[in-house]
């Protein structure tokens, strides 16, 4: 037996490779062993370093696929990992009712994953059952049942592995045993890429090197480096020891000096007495994000490739695999490079999967609306109903609008408009259908379980089809994936059959599928034959030519090495102070993985790249020691290795020949240019670089780039049919609620009015709800009042009536009123409303203004519907008035609103947020002949009041302290006591403004916003939409998702303004306002 130790792993894999090219000629079998993981990789690097096109007496396999191949009929059938998973889980489940220190963990999704890594770990340290328990009398009390607990699951699990089945570890301990019994083994073997054995695998190469014809394995070593702690000097010394001996032979590869400086001091923490001269060999660089570090590192390869270099001259490293993944593999197909990454996809991330799990909680849920929404919005739902995503979003609304949920799903819809009932059916229809294997109630066996599974996965193999050649269309990479998902399946159904005999509930096999799809994963082999490398820092991958390590941030380059939920380092001091030694234990992983870094930095024959990001959208990110050491080692004509900072904010700002070169690569395909493009739209950065990639753009990437510019820069004004759409809408007739609203904002008016957008109803009691119902009961109590019918003795008992018949009125809260919060809430409102409508009554009853017009509505017989107009364009006024006071041929409107902060402002009034109470006074003042004394809003909200106290007018009112008092005696009696607003000036004493106002003022006021109506008709008109909010729009607009405009801008503002401003700026509406440029320059 041979131990070929080395200063590299590169080095040591091709001296034992070469034991094996010096023996081939002399014939005879020759068998490999690699690591699971890699075996197919090894395959295609044991050809090319042997130099042949093929060979038929050499095999590359691993520990257990020897085992399988070795002694497969003497062992008991074999489970995969997930099927250890799901024997595991089981045990749990059976087990559960003995746990003390995992009793509540135990149903946690994906413990039995957790365990089984656990489990394992023990299991390959030689640790058994009834070594654990005899720990757990020894360990301190608050370890002891964590202890007591996984003796018994292991006990249990290896009793449930029995006389039917074996794993891993068990067929490793059996081929062990069975090669102390065998004679000689006509076969060499050879063993490459470990860095470090488990007990099971070092038994089995004792029996290799004690039968075998000749045993050579490869570690790398630290000989008498600073760093040699990280090397496998002492995983070594452990396999001689197993082996009963060992020749040991050392060799020596010869590396760049910067490598050689690299491969004997990273991680020692140890700076030599002076840096080595890095001579081009190491670039060390820093980006402002990882999409940036990424985009440089994308066209770095592209320009290369450009130069006349290959693809696969390139590997790239990734110090955490999932973070960059998705963001790599979008850039990688934008520029059209060819790529393979060395990953393994998880089964249960892919859409058929994930379309099985999401249906199986619908079903175990009992159709609980989250958990159909789920399953519904899957591509392979969805893409089988007739207008597809629509179908299931209007779906989704109608469910929330009506409050449709779990049994209310099973039967056809009938509540809605026939269009709402006609395009949610589809879908639930389709849903129920879709669903029916899957909903059973009770427990059903194993088989009949998997039977139902099929059955409903059929149910979608055409639209699974589908989905296959789409992703063919859009990336192979994909689409591999997408060709294993379905045996996989099939071979999971298959074991779960075999391995849980006894069967479960909806629930139980919902916990079993998901514990088990969480270990399968989908292994890929390289597309293209000239592709781009991409792996983990574990990776072994034999390139050659220039590495690039992404990543190097603290905590991520080394990863740090913490352990499992179930066994934590902590756990491990703790056995190893039982003399119980887990390994690898956390200590060990940690020089494992500063071996691998380091590994990966020396064997690259071109340059090494080390890049960073600096930021991520948690915050700042800092550059792991690795950088700090590089530069310590590393110089450049004896000062620090340098840190390349790269940005492609500001390309424009380059040097011309850089800028062109950067240029050259950013903009090299039409996908890279229609990102740059779309992504610089919102920044206008380097204007005229984008204005030509757009050229290089394909049509169909031009036509979506017209469609995100619109929304982004949504014109002035309409056109053509849009805008004679829009002008159709405006003119004729309009509300004041949308006059609001255009001056508030033209594209806010644009999006609710002209587009008709509006935010998704849903049956769920809201705060808006409430004040909604106190609004509806007002209505009808004072409707009541004009008739007559309310005395002071039944004003509370009918205002308590009509409570409980607008509640019945209102979707949402009738839908909602037995569950216990709400239920809560309307008893509440129930008095509240009770006391606002006494507090109000009495009021009235005292004064001389009685209730005239109740829901006036202006247009009617009663009150013509005042027209406005400006530059030619002329509309009428629309609208309801919720109650108008009158006594003589004086009046005061009150208008009921749904929020607390209702106030009224004549800054408001003159910029047009809020125009309603002045456009109505003056329609009832021109029409009827009378005069305004007050103009109010009545704030309604689910913010409760003490005793009625806040239930106050607010607005603007008549200055005559006559006229007041008529409008409510208590106003000159006790103001505070009344419900109209009271200011005095501290001086005079007399009623000030703005809240109280003459006559002329009122008049003056009226005018002005008659006005403005009309200015805003015309804007209308014209077909106006451009973003122009007012201030503070922004903060309560629903359509800030959807909008363009600039948050950073405040938007205009109104100064304050004095009654009679309002009269001397009729003809020129809004002349004061102040955009925030223009109001900075005010303030200088």
């Amino acid at each position: 037996m041979k131990i070929i130790l080395s200063n590299t792993a590169h080095d040591a894999y091709h001296r034992v490779l070469g034991e094996l090219k010096r023996r081939l000629p002399d014939g005879g079998e020759h068998v490999v062993i690699v690591p699971d993981k890699f075996t197919a990789s090894s395959e295609r690097g044991v050809i090319e370093t042997l130099g042949v096109s093929s060979v038929f007496n050499v095999s590359v396999t691993s520990f257990t696929r020897l085992a399988e191949k070795t002694i497969g009929s003497r062992i008991k059938k074999c489970l995969t990992p997930q099927g250890s998973v799901l024997l595991l889980a089981k045990v749990i489940e059976e087990n559960r009712g003995n746990l003390r220190f995992y009793a509540r963990a135990a149903r946690a999704t994906g413990f039995a994953e957790e365990f089984y890594a656990a489990l394992t770990a023990v299991r390959n340290s030689g640790i058994t059952p009834a070594e654990l328990r005899e720990a757990a009398k020894r360990a301190p009390e608050n370890f002891r049942g964590k202890l007591e607990d996984m003796s018994l699951i292991y006990d249990a699990y290896i009793a449930a592995l029995g006389e039917r089945h074996s794993d891993s570890s068990t067929r490793l301990e059996a081929f062990a045993e069975y090669l102390n019994g065998a004679g000689p083994i006509p076969t060499h073997f050879y063993v490459v890429d470990f860095y470090d054995f488990k007990a099971p695998e070092l038994a089995v190469l004792g029996g290799l090197a004690k039968n075998a014809l000749s045993l050579t394995v490869g570690m790398v070593s630290g000989f008498d480096n600073p760093n040699k702690r990280i090397y496998c000097d002492g995983a070594a010394a452990r396999l001689a020891a197993a082996c009963g001996g060992a020749d040991v032979e050392r060799s020596t590869e010869r590396l760049h000096p910067a490598a050689e400086t690299v491969s004997r001091r990273l991680f020692s923490y140890e700076l030599p007495p002076e840096r080595t001269e890095n001579d081009g060999k190491v670039r060390i660089v820093a980006a402002r994000t990882r999409a940036e570090e990424i985009k440089w590192l994308v066209t770095d390869i592209v320009r290369k490739v450009a130069a006349g270099a290959r693809y696969k001259d390139f590997e790239v490293v990734l110090s955490d695999v999932e973070g960059y993944k998705a963001e790599l593999k979008s850039t990688f197909l934008r520029y059209g490079v060819p790529f393979f990454i060395d990953t393994r996809e998880m089964l249960s991330e892919q859409t058929k999967p994930r379309l099985l799990l999401s249906a199986l909680s619908a079903a175990r849920s009992g159709l609980h609306l989250p958990e159909v929404l789920e399953f519904v919005k899957n591509p392979l739902f969805s893409c089988g109903t007739e207008n597809g995503e629509d179908d299931v979003f209007r779906f989704e609304n109608y469910c929330r609008k009506y409050r449709r949920d779990r049994s209310g799903l099973l039967s056809p819809f009938t509540v809605g408009s026939e269009e709402e009932i006609a395009c949610a059916e589809r879908v639930r229809s389709r849903l129920a259908e879709a669903l029916r294997p899957l909903l059973f109630k009770g427990n059903i066996s194993t088989e009949e379980f998997a039977e139902r599974t099929r059955a409903f996965l059929d149910g979608f193999e055409t639209e699974w089809r589908m989905h296959v050649a789409k992703l063919t269309e859009s990336s192979l990479y994909y689409a591999k994936c997408a060709d294993q998902v379905d045996e996989k399946i099939k071979s999971l159904l298959e074991e779960m059959s075999g391995t849980l005999e006894s069967g479960g509930d909806a629930a139980y096999f919902e916990r079993m599928l998901k514990s088990a799809l969480k270990t399968v994963k989908i292994a890929l082999v390289p597309t293209w034959l000239d592709c781009v490398y991409v792996g983990g820092t574990d990776n072994r991958y034999l390139g050659g030519g220039d590495i690039y390590v992404l990543g190097a941030n603290v905590g991520k380059l080394p990863a740090g090495a913490d352990g499992g939920a179930v066994l934590s380092p902590r756990d491990e001091e703790l056995l190893s102070a039982l003399d119980i030694g887990v390994s690898p234990n956390s200590r060990q992983r940690m020089f494992s993985e500063m071996m691998s870094v380091t590994e990966i930095m020396k064997r690259a024959k071109g340059t090494l790249t080390v890049s960073y990001p600096e930021s991520d959208p948690s915050g700042e990110l800092r550059p792991s020691t690795v950088i700090s050491e590089l530069r310590g080692m590393l110089g450049e004509h004896g000062a620090p290795l340098s840190v390349q900072r790269i940005s492609f904010s500001d390309i424009g700002g380059l040097p011309p020949e850089e800028r062109a070169a950067v240029v050259a690569s950013v903009y090299s395909t039409p996908q890279a240019c229609a990102y740059e493009v779309i992504r610089g739209l919102s920044s206008g950065a380097d204007a005229e670089t984008l204005s030509a990639a757009a050229e290089f753009m394909t049509d169909e990437a031009k036509g979506r780039l017209d469609r995100m510019y619109r929304r982004l820069t949504p014109p002035e004004r309409l056109s053509g049919e849009a805008a004679e759409s829009a002008a159709e809408t405006a003119r004729g007739r309009t509300s004041a609620s949308r006059l609001e609203s255009y001056f508030s904002c033209p594209y806010k008016q644009y999006f609710s009015y002209i587009l008709r957008l509006k935010e998704r109803e849903e049956a769920r009691p809201e705060g808006k709800d409430y004040g909604i119902v106190l609004h509806a009961v007002l209505e009808k109590f004072f409707a009541a009042v004009m008739r007559g019918e309310v005395t002071a003795e039944k004003a509370e008992e009918i205002a308590g009536t009509l409570f409980d018949e607008c509640v019945r009125e209102n979707a949402s809260l009738s839908a909602a009123a037995e569950e216990p919060a709400t239920a809560r809430a309307l008893e509440r409102l129930r008095r509240e409303a009770r006391t606002v409508c006494r507090v109000l009554f009495d009021a009235e009853e005292r004064s001389a203004y009685k209730p005239v017009y109740v829901e006036g509505y202006i247009g009617g017989r009663d009150i013509p519907a005042p027209k406005v107009s400006a530059r030619g364009a002329e509309a009428e006024l629309r609208g309801r008035i919720d109650r108008v006071d009158a006594c003589g041929d004086k009046f005061f409107i009150t208008d009921y609103k749904t929020y607390r902060s209702a106030d009224l402002s004549l800054a408001d009034v003159y910029s047009g947020r809020k125009i309603q109470l002045y456009l109505y006074m003056q329609a009832i003042a021109e029409s009827r002949g009378m005069t305004p004394v007050g103009v109010f809003y009545l704030p309604l909200s689910f913010d409760f009041t003490k005793d009625g106290a806040e239930w106050r007018y607010r607005g603007n009112m008549t200055c005559d302290e006559t006229e007041a008092a008529k409008m409510d005696p208590l106003f000159a009696e006790c103001p505070e006591k009344s419900v109209f607003p009271c200011v005095r000036d501290k001086k005079t004493g007399e009623l000030a403004p703005p809240v109280h106002l003459t006559a002329e003022e009122f008049r003056g006021i009226g005018e002005y916003v008659r006005a403005l109506a009309g200015e805003g008709v015309a804007e209308m008109t014209e077909g106006r939409i451009a973003p122009d909010p007012l201030e503070k729009t922004c903060a309560n607009c629903n359509y800030v998702s959807v909008c363009a405009w600039q948050q950073g801008d405040k938007g205009r503002k109104c100064p304050a303004v004095k009654a009679a401003d309002f009269a001397e700026d009729v003809g020129r509406p809004r002349a004061k306002l102040q955009t925030s440029a223009q109001e900075e320059e005010v303030e200088e």
